[in-house]
């Protein structure tokens, strides 16, 4: 009885997931190509002054926010909020 519930449940959830839908590679590529561009990601570069610190020292440090599409300094962000552990 179990199994007669789980085969019957998996194939209602293929039909779900491929059944209903057609996949198409040329409107999957358009979608993704409009995401790039229209929530463009950001990458935070932090460039520390040591590789290892120890009580008292002083830390100097500079933050970077960059498009990753582009590759240049972000237009969109305008604070860095930066935590140190």
């Amino acid at each position: 009885m179990k199994q007669i519930i789980f085969i019957s449940i998996f194939i209602f959830w293929n039909y779900l997931c491929f059944g209903a839908t057609t996949f198409n590679t040329d409107s999957l590529q358009r979608r993704m190509s409009l995401f790039g561009t229209m929530l463009p990601q950001e990458k935070v570069y932090v460039h520390l002054d040591n590789t290892c610190y120890f009580v008292g020292d002083t830390i100097w440090y500079k933050g970077y926010v960059t498009r990753s599409d582009k590759g240049t300094l972000t237009d969109l962000s305008k604070i860095l909020y930066v935590e140190l552990l």
